[in-house]
């Protein structure tokens, strides 16, 4: 005769505390009015050789599904996440947002940096965004991204800052790895199925039997990317990027539809942001 199971309410072994919910990130965002045509004509070129082959057909087993590459509306640099359901959290965070005085810290910089001062003006941060990289090992990687260029290497301690002063706040997690600004181009994560976040109108063109994601799978999709990051060394994503603002986002990008309902973007809600000199 088979046996019913009961709960007993009692659990055996340790237990492991909840993590919080990632509800928000700090960000420096990389599409502005004037880089947005730039970065799409990059990201059109790149999605297609991805999926097509030199004679134009499709490709039937491309390195990753084309579902996994990002709308460019979601370009941006991370400086950290937070966990903020409550409302209170939630305003503490911008408070401390439109409280910054970014002169002031861009000023610092350029003093440690260049050793003198140059008066009440302060140069505007600009980038290029060029090359190709992985945040773990090519031969097993789930995402590519491009890494930011800053020839008056004020980016980082800029970034650094910032990241600090919402750590030491207490609305962001405290990480003990260095600050690694990317804009991420890929991610399988958004290609598996029940996957986070939207998928590219590109996917809607890939061929029958393409690489798709187990039914089952509870992981992001990995793949070779040693051909790629050799391929794409030298690729120029876009050139002179003004970062434009500090911004406060909500996580998981919202689609973008067209008068017909179609997904033509993606991107993420901006709570609010403080503009840049």
């Amino acid at each position: 005769m088979a046996r019913k199971r009961v709960k007993s309410g009692k659990t055996s072994g340790p237990t492991t505390a909840k993590k919080p919910p990632l509800t928000h990130f700090l960000c420096f965002p990389l599409v502005t009015e004037a880089s947005r045509p730039i970065l799409q004509e990059s990201m059109n070129r790149f999605a297609k050789a991805i999926i097509r082959a030199e004679d134009g057909s499709y490709k039937e087993d491309p390195i990753f599904p084309p579902a996994a590459i990002r709308p460019v509306g979601t370009l941006h640099l991370t400086l950290g996440v937070m966990s903020l359901p409550k409302p209170e959290q939630l305003e503490g965070a911008l408070s401390l947002l439109k409280s910054l005085d970014v002169v002031s810290m861009l000023k610092d910089i350029d003093l440690k940096i260049k050793g003198v001062n140059e008066g009440k003006t302060v140069t505007p941060l600009v980038i290029n965004l060029k090359s190709l990289s992985t945040t773990k090992g090519p031969t097993k990687a789930s995402n590519l991204f491009a890494p930011p260029e800053d020839l008056t290497s004020r980016l980082q301690p800029f970034a650094e800052a910032l990241k600090n002063l919402f750590t030491d706040a207490g609305f962001m997690f405290k990480e003990e790895r260095r600050l690694t600004l990317h804009a991420t181009v890929v991610n399988t994560i958004y290609a598996r199925p029940g996957g986070r976040g939207t998928a590219t109108e590109i996917s809607k063109s890939t061929p029958a039997g393409s690489v798709k994601a187990p039914p089952k799978a509870r992981g992001p999709i990995k793949f070779d990317a040693t051909p790629l990051l050799a391929r794409y060394k030298d690729y120029v994503w876009a050139n002179k990027i003004r970062i434009e603002k500090v911004a406060i986002c909500k996580m998981g990008a919202t689609k973008i539809l067209d008068e017909s309902g179609k997904p033509i973007d993606a991107a993420y809600e901006e709570v609010a942001s403080i503009p840049l000199p």
